[in-house]
């Protein structure tokens, strides 16, 4: 597949959003709240408690959300799911209090692509915890773009195809090591034969498994050069990936393209993505539509 340089020349400016947005009332889980963040580098975003009064415009900034669900009944269902629609790859933790109530709604939520959940138990490991669960929201960013690309791409993906994705990227994520991705693996960690997975993939216009691998790859790589300002040979490194078979599978997957410089980052991404949506048939003011809620 060869993608058409000229598509590529609209100019995109990407705002790095760096901070973590928190509606936590309680003043005490908000100190906590704020030494884990600082512990873990991470800028804090104060928001309104309950979440329900904050604006549009407050969340612009923010890579990820801790929200404590106030005020603990079915309104915070409806404004989770109101932050998830202008957010779609924002992970959130849910840090909640025990109050009345709040198991159900945890329930609820829990189902949501991208929800963690921490209580504010008041435990010696809360703090630790807290630092873990930065951590893992600042991470999940990569992989919920991900998920919401191939949705995106195809909104009737088949369950286990998305829980292919899932366990893809957590495996590029987590083993920092492209020689654990195989098919093979990804399918049997995904709990399923690579047999089901080929029955479940043969209705849609994705590619193979196996390139689908290397999409994602391409696509974790070029978007983690996005965030970071980094080269990409240098975020190919981060997941043991040399220079060379990074050129192979950039040349294979989007033929010629221009090189782009360290400080034009997100263009390698825009490259990666509009080239696999343009892979999947998406029409192309649609791709567009869907880069722009990437970078939403």
């Amino acid at each position: 597949m060869s993608l058409n340089t000229h598509t590529h020349t609209h100019t995109h400016t990407h705002t790095h959003m760096t901070a973590v947005g928190c509606s936590v009332g309680d003043p005490r889980a908000r100190v906590l709240l704020r030494r884990a963040a600082e512990l873990e580098g991470a800028d804090l975003s104060e928001l309104p408690s309950p979440l329900r009064n904050c604006s549009h415009g407050s969340l612009n900034n923010c890579c990820a959300l801790v929200f404590d669900l106030a005020p603990w009944d079915d309104s915070a269902i409806a404004t989770l799911s109101w932050v998830r629609s202008i957010k779609p790859i924002m992970p959130v933790l849910l840090y909640t209090p025990t109050t009345s109530g709040v198991a159900r709604l945890l329930l609820q939520c829990g189902r949501i692509d991208g929800v963690r959940a921490l209580s504010q138990s008041q435990s010696v490991q809360e703090p630790a915890a807290l630092r873990t669960e930065i951590r893992a929201l600042r991470d999940g960013i990569g992989g919920l773009a991900f998920l919401e690309i191939v949705k995106l791409a195809f909104p009737k993906t088949p369950g286990p195809v998305l829980g292919f994705v899932r366990v893809a990227v957590r495996t590029i994520r987590e083993r920092h090591d492209v020689a654990a991705l195989t098919v093979e693996s990804v399918s049997s960690k995904s709990g399923m034969s690579a047999r089901t997975l080929h029955r479940s993939w043969r209705y849609t216009p994705l590619p193979s498994p196996k390139e689908m691998l290397d999409w994602l790859v391409l696509l974790f790589v070029s978007h983690n050069a996005e965030c970071s300002g980094l080269p990409l040979s240098t975020a190919a490194g981060h997941i043991r990936m040399d220079r060379q078979r990074l050129y192979r599978i950039r040349r294979r997957l989007l033929g010629e393209v221009p090189k782009t410089e360290t400080s034009n980052a997100a263009q390698e991404f825009d490259f990666a993505l509009l080239g696999f949506l343009e892979r999947c048939g998406v029409p192309r003011s649609e791709a567009v539509e869907v880069r722009r809620r990437i970078g939403a």
